[in-house]
């Protein structure tokens, strides 16, 4: 695991100078982290009504009901540039977000992941580990940088930590 992310090598990549607000991203939280997702604003958003994304956890992840919703769901996952995914302290337990964070590790796009740490003591999900996740603390500037890099590196298979910055 790196502690900062590596400089881009000038290969296949974007270009270094590359501004965060170009890409879209798709934010998977649990309803109680509402107040945060809402903060993660100046990029376009792929899941951008929150109200009707946090009711997903209202449908049983395996209810026929629950069809329509990780199609909707899958499509704005699929047509984001990165994932970003808010980590409180429950959030590896919940179901919807492992779906969500499989789905976006299984899309051929290969999308980018950003982590974002609530609490140090916070379990992330299975899924973000080991998977060229970049984690971070909840800044704004944090935030940036590592949509950036997650764009220019999505298949890295090392996680980078900008978590004591």
């Amino acid at each position: 695991m790196h502690d900062h992310a590596p400089q881009s090598d000038g290969g296949d990549h974007q270009p270094a100078d590359e501004d965060a607000s170009q890409s879209s991203i798709y934010v998977c939280f649990e309803p109680d982290q509402t107040l945060c997702a809402e903060r993660i604003d100046g990029w376009h958003r792929t899941n951008d009504d929150l109200a009707e994304y946090s009711a997903r956890v209202e449908t049983p992840i395996d209810a026929p009901e629950a069809l329509e919703i990780k199609a909707r769901l899958s499509r704005q996952i699929h047509s984001a540039d990165v994932l970003v995914c808010v980590i409180g302290a429950t959030t590896w337990l919940n179901e919807w977000v492992s779906w969500e964070l499989d789905t976006a590790k299984a899309d051929a796009n290969h999308k980018g992941l950003v982590a974002i740490m609530l609490h140090h003591q916070d379990l992330p999900p299975k899924q973000l580990q080991d998977a060229g996740t970049v984690f971070i603390r909840f800044r704004r500037e944090q935030l940036e940088g590592a949509i950036v890099f997650a764009r220019q590196v999505p298949n890295h298979e090392e996680d980078f930590m900008f978590l004591d910055e």
